[in-house]
């Protein structure tokens, strides 16, 4: 059954004073809850003013090699630094090769970044300052070497990673105002990269992260969270839907979390569909391992699983220890993610074949230093 969508006026906003305009700001933030419902909202364009971007001075495009796109750690961090040492861009080669410096001297801390299918425009999730919950969007167009923010007058957008589809819709989970949880409120949403033709596809409780799409971009995965009256736990769980917002669906129950998160096995981070969509990899967290004994209690490692769509036949597929990986992404018979090595210092980027895989981790190859990488679609015009 096809979702019903609600679609404000284009001249909503000249046509009715302010106060009900803030009414429909109002229903877009709090009723995202109805089910079987989408809400739109086509104008104006949910973007902010077009700036020059700060692209590096060698950058005059996407390689046609390049099938990685990825984010840079910082000099002070502990990890062998990229280019100047600021949190860049960059893509590179399946195998680590041909790496290409994408954006230069930008004060800001890019996390998540994801290539269009024409290879035209770069979406990036950012934040000011690495301690900042509020996760902001910015579109590169590689054409008119511009740059500009997505839905800047949300309160957070982008936590947990971005993804595009093969007709230029951008789909990321958002909170459009502040609440008193973090995460609290955020729905998945799809948006045009001119900042048209925004909805929301999810209507969660409380709320959602982690988005992911499927190779030919139809399917949607995310992370659906909930928590009880007194707040003591939170609840996680694993979902799929088609781009349109239709066949919601439970994956895996991820369990809950205490407040203090200490000692417990949660599911469900980090879900992207397989390229057949018949299955979903994610993350599930380890107790039994730390990788910090500065903040131990948050410092639980990650591995990755495959579950079938169905709920079926959960199987693992990184070994257990002190080494996290995350952020994972599957495109053709390759996952890439990023690896978190605690004993051999290696923070960087991975590429194995799960096909491949025996025993577990046997065949992982370390392409380069780096975090939150994602695979760049071959090229449509």
């Amino acid at each position: 059954m096809m979702p019903l969508i609600l679609t404000f006026p284009k001249n909503w906003n000249s046509k009715v004073p302010n106060f009900l305009s803030s009414l429909k700001f109002l229903i877009l933030s709090y009723s995202l809850f109805l089910p079987g419902i989408v809400f739109a909202q086509f104008s104006p364009p949910q973007i902010g003013v077009s700036e020059s971007a700060n692209f590096h001075a060698d950058f005059t495009g996407i390689p046609s090699t390049s099938r990685i796109v990825f984010t840079s750690f910082p000099s002070d961090s502990g990890n062998s630094p990229l280019g100047d040492g600021d949190y860049e861009i960059f893509v590179m080669d399946e195998d680590g090769g041909n790496l290409t410096q994408v954006t230069d001297g930008e004060a800001r801390i890019y996390e998540h970044t994801a290539v269009s299918f024409d290879h035209k425009k770069i979406a990036a999730t950012y934040r000011d300052t690495r301690d900042s919950v509020v996760s902001k969007i910015l579109i590169f167009d590689l054409v008119n070497n511009t740059k500009a923010q997505l839905v800047p007058d949300f309160f957070s957008s982008g936590n947990g990673g971005i993804v595009w589809d093969p007709d230029g819709f951008l789909y990321f989970s958002t909170e459009t105002i502040k609440r008193e949880q973090f995460g609290g409120g955020a729905q998945v949403a799809k948006i045009k990269s001119d900042g048209t033709e925004l909805s929301f596809l999810t209507h969660a409780r409380f709320g959602v992260v982690d988005v992911g799409i499927s190779q030919d971009g139809t399917l949607l995965a995310y992370l659906n969270v909930d928590v009880d009256p007194d707040k003591s736990l939170s609840f996680l769980t694993l979902r799929v839907m088609n781009t349109d917002g239709s066949n919601n669906r439970l994956v895996y129950d991820g369990g809950s979390i205490p407040a203090d998160f200490t000692d417990t096995v949660v599911g469900a981070r980090d879900p992207t569909p397989s390229p057949d969509k018949t299955q979903v990899l994610f993350t599930i967290e380890n107790p039994n391992y730390r990788n910090s004994v500065k903040a131990p209690k948050f410092s639980q490692t990650q591995n990755l699983y495959i579950i079938d769509i169905d709920g079926s036949t959960l199987t693992q597929v990184t070994k257990e220890g002190v080494t996290s990986h995350v952020v994972p992404d599957w495109r053709d018979s390759k996952i890439v993610y990023h690896e978190l090595d605690f004993e051999d210092k290696y923070y960087g980027i991975t590429v194995f074949d799960p096909s491949n895989n025996s025993p577990v981790g046997a065949n992982n190859d370390r392409v380069g230093v780096g975090r939150f990488p994602l695979w760049i679609p071959p090229l449509t015009n």
